[in-house]
């Protein structure tokens, strides 16, 4: 880590002297912006209508609890469950230990980019004081992100900013790179506060080990404050390959008997139908398509692959039902309209009550502050099932919610290898019947403690690490695959391009799909630097696999 921090320290420097850059970055501001963000709860709860309802008042508990929180202990998790307000009342607790400890920078790490854009607006109306730009207090960094003036873009890009929200790949991927242009910014690290959010999702299994390598020394050798949150975190540290890397201990930011109260308010709010062995198997897409609209009302449906999704929602549609599809086989700008018209369709007012269908992926398993009335899920993960239970009535809307994993054999749906070790470990934990008798961190944590012994561990990047072999450990640690190829979508971007225009990044990724190199044969799209999709092979409701179904 000193090797890549000193570069760091070095190239940044050399860049911001060659350009005589003079970055203007706002005060941290961190108790006043606490200030700001207690009368921001406060606003909230008068807002909600019912302050003295048994959920708001769980709430405002954990938000207290959190905020008021000792903050001697440099590592920590959080593993209040979904739906409880982890965003605002974690990050009153590092504003506090920033303002105690004086640290340079509060950074939020999280999985998807959909996930980002949300917990920015959040931040942004929660913390920034009178007077400032949003943007230069609260960076917005990923490769979507827009910016209004390109010293804003610095701000973002540098790490410069008080508060940075970024993605798993930015962050993970700038620690572990080895070129100059990535590590320019890792010298804002040390002596910050670190939330990673939604823990559970933000890396596969196989790079975990050398991102605890990391995180551990980070804590222990450059003062940077952690907090795991997540509402299925599991205590993967406690795990033997995990200790032989570092015992550094995790401590729980919640007392035991609040994450308790917690837990048994989540307990009650719907029906788990793999906490009762009843795990329906369906012999092909009809028979689960009656089961699904048996019921009236919101239902939200997520498959396993991009194919098993795009050919429900396909099948559905042409069975005459009101169904949305949401998966990446859309564009980004699509994904947008379609999570915009489910807000709509959900928003009490809107009084959208005929039933209707979202087929989805596990896109929307994390963050989305959606609150369907009936959830569906094919057998994936117990990590998966408990986080999609976060998005059927969210809010304790309805009495009869329920969600209900299931097992289909349909020889037109797709099947992904690296779910089937997650998918056995739920099965052999829902045949045990113990499921119901643990607590949420518990059973999460027996479960990744089983595929571990199946396998999908590894140590490789870890021992290049070892190596200061910093270039394979580059190659090594990858979040998004290297076959994968932007192919434009959006036909009205193609014919800018066509016409010479000039297109920003953002708009080009909004506009665009990420391929697999063996989906582009399957499409028979002509190699080129930036090849693009016809009308006939996407659509705003199928996307790419429009052609492929």
């Amino acid at each position: 880590m000193e090797y890549r921090i000193l570069l760091s320290c070095l190239v940044d420097a050399d860049y911001s002297d060659t350009a005589g850059e003079q970055l203007h970055c706002p005060k941290t501001c961190w108790a006043e912006r606490l200030k700001k963000l207690d009368c921001y709860i406060q606003d909230l709860q008068i807002d909600s209508g019912n302050p003295q309802s048994e959920r708001n008042q769980l709430r405002s508990e954990f938000y207290d609890y959190c905020r008021n929180a000792a903050t001697e202990k440099p590592l920590e998790y959080c593993d209040s469950p979904v739906g409880t307000g982890k965003t605002t009342a974690v990050m009153a607790h590092m504003l506090k230990s920033a303002a105690k400890n004086g640290l340079r920078h509060i950074f939020v790490v999280l999985p998807y980019t959909n996930i980002i854009c949300q917990t920015v607006e959040i931040l942004r109306k929660a913390l920034v004081l009178d007077g400032e730009n949003p943007a230069e207090v609260v960076a917005e960094h990923h490769h979507q992100a827009d910016f209004e003036s390109i010293e804003l873009r610095q701000l973002a890009s540098t790490w410069t900013a008080p508060i940075i929200v970024t993605t798993a790949v930015q962050f993970f991927e700038t620690i572990a790179s080895n070129f100059p242009s990535k590590l320019r910014k890792l010298h804002q690290l040390p002596g910050s506060g670190i939330i990673i959010d939604e823990s559970h999702a933000v890396l596969p299994l196989n790079l975990m080990l050398p991102a605890w390598n990391w995180i551990t020394e980070l804590t222990n050798k450059w003062g940077c404050r952690f907090c795991l949150c997540s509402g299925t975190s599991f205590k993967f540290w406690e795990n033997e390959a995990f200790i032989k890397i570092s015992n550094t201990k995790v401590y729980p930011l919640l007392k035991y008997e609040l994450s308790q109260k917690l837990e048994q308010y989540e307990s009650n709010r719907i029906s788990l139908n793999a906490l009762t062995k009843d795990v329906p198997h369906f012999k092909d897409i009809s028979e689960l398509i009656n089961f699904l609209t048996k019921d009236h009302g919101s239902r939200l449906v997520v498959m396993n692959t991009v194919r098993s999704a795009a050919f429900l929602a396909m099948t559905l549609r042409n069975s005459g039902h009101d169904v949305l599809h949401l998966s990446t086989a859309l564009t980004p700008s699509d994904r947008e309209v379609v999570i915009n018209e489910v807000r709509r369709r959900l928003n009490p007012t809107t009084n959208y009550n005929t039933g209707w269908t979202l087929v989805a992926t596990s896109c929307v398993e994390c963050g989305l502050d959606f609150s369907f009335h009936y959830g569906f899920c094919e057998l994936r993960s117990l990590q998966s099932y408990l986080q999609l239970g976060g998005r059927i009535s969210r809010n304790r809307e309805y009495d009869d919610s329920s969600l209900i994993c299931f097992t289909i054999q349909d020889d037109s749906l797709g099947f992904n290898p690296a779910f089937e070790i997650p998918r056995n470990v739920f099965k052999k934990l829902i045949r045990s019947g113990r499921l119901s008798t643990l607590t949420i961190t518990n059973a999460v944590s027996k479960g990744f403690n089983m595929e571990c012994k199946m396998g999908g561990l590894s140590d490789n990047v870890c021992k290049r690490e070892r190596r200061n072999a910093f270039v394979d450990v580059a190659k090594g640690f990858r979040l998004i695959p290297d076959d994968t190829v932007t192919v434009i979508a959006d036909p009205d971007l193609l014919a800018k391009l066509s016409a010479g225009a000039v297109i920003s990044a953002r708009e080009l990724q909004r506009g665009s799909v990420n391929l697999r190199k063996s989906v582009i044969k399957q499409l028979h799209l002509q190699e080129s630097e930036l090849p693009s999709l016809t009308i006939g092979q996407y659509d705003s409701f199928l996307g790419y696999m429009k052609r492929l179904l």
